[in-house]
């Protein structure tokens, strides 16, 4: 809505044969804010019946699927009109781009293959690498596992030696018989065995 203005006449314009015209908004401006008055005034929305409802909805309706039409007829006819004057253009110009891309892709490839054949290389001789000294160290741990076998048979060949067999029982009874170990004693501090004067005695008497 158009703001209304209020104009007036100086006297001095009759004495000057100038036109004056002065122009005194009526609203106020934009970046002063709302007057305390109208602040949390809701304006009241107006009342529309329903017949004039639908018969708005039905015009605007109307209104957006011709001009929706006219927009896609519009559109269809340019793109007809391109087609038929740059079909032939287009075309010359999807096969040179085509061309080129052709030969760029080409360039690309033939730079790529040394790149590439030299990284599958390295690959394959890092891989192989890595098997060798996975070989290598599972044989070594194969190696000390055999070792550690060996000397356990053989420690207990040597100790096989010193065992008590059905042969040997009766000749193994009379050692310990005639060869009696007494270990009630008692060490000092630098290292000295001190037995117990019982058991001297008794050995004494059997003496």
């Amino acid at each position: 809505m158009w703001n209304l203005c209020k104009l007036t006449i100086s006297p001095n314009v009759i004495e000057n044969n100038l036109f004056q015209q002065i122009v005194r908004w009526r609203r106020k401006p934009r970046w002063l804010p709302v007057a305390k008055s109208k602040l949390y005034k809701v304006p009241k929305r107006p009342e529309i019946s329903e017949s004039e409802r639908n018969e708005l909805f039905r015009l605007h309706t109307n209104y957006k699927t011709q001009v929706k039409s006219i927009r896609h007829f519009l559109i269809k006819e340019f793109e007809a009109q391109q087609i038929k004057e740059d079909e032939v253009q287009v075309k010359k110009d999807f096969d040179i781009d085509f061309e080129k891309c052709r030969k760029i892709n080409e360039e690309w490839n033939s730079s790529i293959i040394p790149i590439r054949e030299a990284r599958i290389q390295a690959e394959k001789k890092l891989a192989q690498d890595i098997v060798m000294q996975r070989m290598i160290t599972h044989q070594e741990n194969l190696r000390q596992k055999q070792n550690i076998s060996e000397q356990i048979i053989r420690a207990e060949k040597e100790r096989s030696k010193t065992y008590i067999t059905p042969e040997n029982i009766d000749a193994a009874i009379e050692k310990a018989l005639n060869n009696v170990v007494n270990y009630n004693f008692a060490i000092d501090a630098q290292g000295n065995i001190i037995n117990d004067k019982q058991d001297k005695n008794v050995e004494n008497v059997q003496n």
